[in-house]
């Protein structure tokens, strides 16, 4: 008897076949550096103030489209960079931001534990990045972590209807396709400032959300804990890559 672990690359091969047809694909290449304020040079980009700099990623949506660059930056008290590098039809997302922590914000989390201090900033970045999420996303993981700026926290979120992919399935009832999104967000505290960075996959976890006919229990668990799993492993990859100045100017124009 074949072993259920044996048909995932079959069903991963159906899972694509299927993609493509609910997929239109908007072929677009990377926003060219011309038309960015931050800089694009020896694959990094360094955001406009210089608050950061990060190597580009490669995106890995099986149809080979890049990812656009987005960015945004905001000077004063809690002034920011943040670049978004996307592929909007994937739902593929990695975002890395550097904002500095108001003064009074500051003394409050010094009354706290330190690591209460770093969870809570995961949730904060989440919800600036995502401000049009209509449920509260809930916590699947939660850990500590060593990185090259202190201890960071690693939360992974199921997002209720917070999927780029969003879609009708047929039927009477029109029933929501594939809704929700597998957030993971890292975020770690160093002097006055928060440093974090976010991975979304919609068209991976697309494969565990679509229960399609024959796939048994098993497999479906397993194929969501390597989707957990790999995007777990891209997000601190890219945020390894982060580099921020000891001191970042906040207030550069």
């Amino acid at each position: 008897m074949t072993s259920p672990w044996n048909s995932i690359t079959g069903c991963r091969r159906l899972v694509m076949s299927i993609v493509t047809i609910l997929l239109l694909v908007a072929m677009s290449a990377d926003v060219s550096a011309e038309k960015l304020k931050g800089k694009v040079a020896q694959g990094k980009y360094t955001s406009p103030r210089g608050l950061f700099a990060v190597r580009v990623p490669k995106a890995s949506n099986w149809a080979g489209i890049p990812f656009t660059i987005e960015e945004a930056s905001e000077a004063g008290e809690r002034g920011y960079d943040t670049v978004v590098f996307y592929v909007r039809d994937f739902g593929e997302v990695l975002l890395v931001s550097v904002r500095r922590i108001p003064p009074l914000a500051l003394n409050e989390m010094a009354k706290d534990d330190a690591g209460n201090v770093v969870k809570n900033l995961t949730d904060k970045a989440l919800s600036d990045w995502r401000q049009d999420l209509a449920e509260e996303p809930t916590v699947l993981e939660d850990e500590l972590v060593s990185t090259r700026y202190g201890q960071a926290a690693v939360r992974m979120y199921i997002v209720p209807n917070g999927s780029h992919m969003q879609g009708t399935g047929s039927g009477s009832g029109q029933v929501t396709a594939f809704p929700d999104a597998l957030i993971v967000v890292i975020a770690a505290k160093r002097n006055d400032h928060m440093i974090s960075a976010i991975a979304e996959d919609d068209a991976s976890f697309l494969e565990v959300q679509h229960k399609f006919r024959g796939i048994s229990v098993e497999l479906s668990e397993h194929m969501e804990k390597q989707d957990r799993e790999s995007l777990k492993a891209r997000l601190l990859e890219f945020f390894d890559s982060v580099v921020v100045p000891q001191a970042p100017k906040f207030d550069k124009k």
